[in-house]
């Protein structure tokens, strides 16, 4: 029987793209970036974000558009700002509350720094829902290894087989949870399904499906 739901983060639960864009209407006022500039500006924090790159993008946005500002003020200006108006997807609470409802554990696992999870764990209140978070810097391991997973279970007290992981990457979510022997459930964003070596138990269009979907696994209560 299913007694807990575990869930990715950034993607998931928390829509990454608009919690950026919110941050960045703000970081251009700010920072004073030239309206004739935020287009470009804009432009180059994704292009070295994706890339990971977090010393050259500081040094490439000063450089580039804010020569007056030195780049002590705009990591400031990150660290302070960046997770403070996280956008979560839309029924992201009112699922995790008929969850808790029907009596399921939740839990997060997340990959990410600690400052940057939990800042966005934090602003967007979602621990208040959560029975076991753990983040992969924390734990000095991440997803999809399988060390991770089973310290969530082992936080559950609950094995495998009566765990869903719920998730939007295919190998980091799903197929690393479906080795530890959970079921699955892949929220697509549009996508198409790639994998012929593993396939999800569930694919899922919002987070709001996983209530019909938990409502037809778990017994009826009279």
């Amino acid at each position: 029987m299913t007694r807990a739901a575990l869930f990715n983060l950034d993607g998931t639960l928390l829509d990454h793209s608009n919690t950026v864009e919110q941050f960045l209407a703000g970081h251009l006022l700010r920072l004073g970036v030239p309206e004739t500039s935020r287009s470009a500006y804009t432009d180059c924090y994704y292009q070295l974000n994706q890339e990971g790159q977090q010393q050259l993008l500081f040094e490439t946005l000063q450089q580039k558009f804010l020569p007056g500002v030195s780049i002590e003020v705009l990591k400031e200006d990150f660290a302070r700002y960046a997770w403070q108006t996280p956008v979560l997807y839309p029924g992201t609470y009112t699922t995790l509350l008929e969850l808790r409802a029907m009596g399921l554990k939740l839990a997060l696992i997340t990959n990410g720094t600690v400052f940057s999870q939990r800042a966005k764990i934090a602003f967007s209140r979602l621990a208040e829902y959560m029975d076991v978070i753990l983040i992969s810097e924390s734990e000095q391991v991440q997803k999809p290894h399988p060390q991770i997973y089973q310290r969530a279970l082992d936080r559950l007290n609950l094995p495998a087989r009566a765990c869903t992981f719920v998730g939007e990457d295919p190998l980091e979510d799903i197929a690393g949870a479906a080795q530890m022997g959970m079921k699955t459930a892949w929220l697509h964003h549009g996508r198409l399904w790639e994998h012929r070596d593993i396939q999800p138990d569930w694919v899922l269009g919002s987070i709001s499906e996983l209530v019909s979907v938990f409502s037809r696994l778990l017994p009826l209560k009279f």
